[in-house]
């Protein structure tokens, strides 16, 4: 059968799938790594695939019916996978799309370093490879070019987290199925100890990678840290996503990954350090207001009390928290627990290499 007369996939019983499943789909997120891994197995078959090749080579822990339906959007997403008698592939021309233009090529290579915070999930494969495409198709000089084009843009990131393959294989299954996972999980001065969890989302903050999961010991929503989790254990137990959670809402509502009651806060910027309170948005609810000194103030909604107090110690004892008094109070205590840490040593004398040069 030619292209022509390839036909989109009918599956048996199939219900016709509705703009308001496909929005579920998007609202839910579970069949994101699925879904990839459906699109890179037909990208590799020439001959295309049955649906029950597609269950044996990537070892689906889901039914015929249910890659029938993925099959449905990704078609239904504009991807052209096409059935061929009994198998399905994808055709060269997937997206209905523009090719790209030679300044977004050049833009992809040139913001790899801006990628680096997906190292270690999902995606990053899939950049790699998109990335050693697209240099594949410029000559030798063009690459060179590429390369000293790269000189004038660099992003630098803290030190590199080292997430073992094996944990983030599994946890990626967990969130594609929607399997239960017990962690193992050594959190800063505390024991190791298993955590129950019903994963949801993996998010990244900043560089840092974060599994969102309901947590049974906790009976609430918790925000583990990848490189935290010792070991991880794929239960023989599904889960229904919980109704009331919002990705979005989520990550927004507090001030970094840290979570805690959303609080009322209001802080003062002295006018020697005003000027950072307005060159970046530091909440999602912030406003602003300069003050006839010169002072800027800044309101937010916002959890995670002890993230933001260690934020606030960072200028250096030049912004006042007036509200709430618990934000208050952890800010002097961290800035005493600086003070005495940093007491001068009478028998430390200062060396040439620790004064500092022009």
């Amino acid at each position: 059968m030619n292209q022509q007369e390839s036909t989109r996939v009918q599956p048996p019983s199939e219900a016709r799938i509705t703009k308001k499943s496909a929005l579920r789909l998007g609202e839910r997120g579970r069949q994101v790594t699925r879904l990839l891994d459906l699109l890179r197995a037909l990208e590799r078959s020439r001959c295309g695939l049955t649906v029950q090749q597609l269950i044996e080579q990537l070892d689906l822990a889901c039914s015929e019916r249910t890659v029938y339906r993925d099959i449905q959007h990704l078609q239904s997403a504009g991807f052209a996978v096409v059935q061929e008698e009994a198998r399905y592939r994808v055709v060269e021309r997937s997206l209905d799309a523009d090719a790209l233009r030679p300044s977004q090529v050049l833009a992809l290579l040139l913001a790899r370093d801006l990628m680096a915070p997906l190292r270690g999930l999902p995606l990053e494969a899939e950049l790699q490879e998109l990335n050693l495409s697209l240099l594949s198709r410029l000559t030798p000089e063009g690459r060179a070019w590429v390369s000293a084009m790269r000189q004038t843009l660099i992003a630098t990131t803290p030190s590199e987290l080292t997430l073992r393959p094996a944990i983030m294989e599994t946890i990626e299954e967990a969130l594609a199925v929607e399997q239960l996972l017990e962690l193992q999980y050594k959190a800063p001065e505390k024991q190791l100890e298993a955590r129950k969890v019903e994963p949801h989302l993996l998010w990244c903050h900043g560089t840092k990678p974060y599994l969102v999961a309901y947590c049974h010991k906790a009976a609430a929503f918790r925000t583990f840290a990848l490189q935290r989790i010792v070991d991880v254990q794929l239960l023989d137990q599904v889960f229904e996503v919980r109704s009331g959670f919002d990705a979005s809402e989520y990550v927004q509502e507090n001030f970094g990954a840290y979570r805690g009651t959303p609080q009322h806060i209001i802080v003062r910027f002295e006018p020697s350090v005003a000027h950072l309170a307005t060159e970046r948005k530091w909440h999602a609810t912030q406003t602003l207001e300069r003050l006839d000194d010169g002072s800027i103030s800044l309101e937010m909604t916002a959890g995670g009390l002890p993230e933001i107090a260690a934020w606030l110690a960072g200028f250096g004892g030049k912004v006042r928290v007036l509200q709430p008094p618990k934000l208050r109070q952890r800010l002097q205590a961290l800035h005493q627990a600086g003070l005495s840490a940093c007491k001068p040593d009478p028998s430390a004398a200062l060396t040439s290499d620790d004064k500092g040069t022009d």
